[in-house]
């Protein structure tokens, strides 16, 4: 296995999980769009994984990069808010 490839992989889950997080924290939860919010971009990684033929082992590693895109995603959204709260203010004078 390359680590350049094992590497990559990582950094496209990271970032494709980045915006859906910041979808789910939006949505009700355990709803059908927080379950597809969730799970939409696990075909991409086994695409990918298939694709570059790595090995199984690099699943786990693939969970935690999904989960803290995720986590990343949700924490984005209250600073997100006051920017748009402040542009919109700032607009109104």
């Amino acid at each position: 296995m390359e680590w350049t490839t094992a590497i990559l992989i990582l950094v496209i889950a990271l970032g494709t999980n980045i915006p859906l997080g910041l979808w789910r924290s939006r949505l009700r939860k355990r709803s059908p769009k927080w379950f597809v919010s969730i799970h939409l971009g696990i075909p991409l990684l086994i695409f990918l994984r298939i694709y570059w033929d790595l090995p199984l082992a690099i699943i786990p590693a693939e969970v935690v990069a999904v989960l803290l895109g995720q986590v990343a995603g949700a924490r984005l959204r209250p600073g997100l808010e006051r920017r748009q709260a402040l542009r919109d203010a700032s607009a109104g004078d």
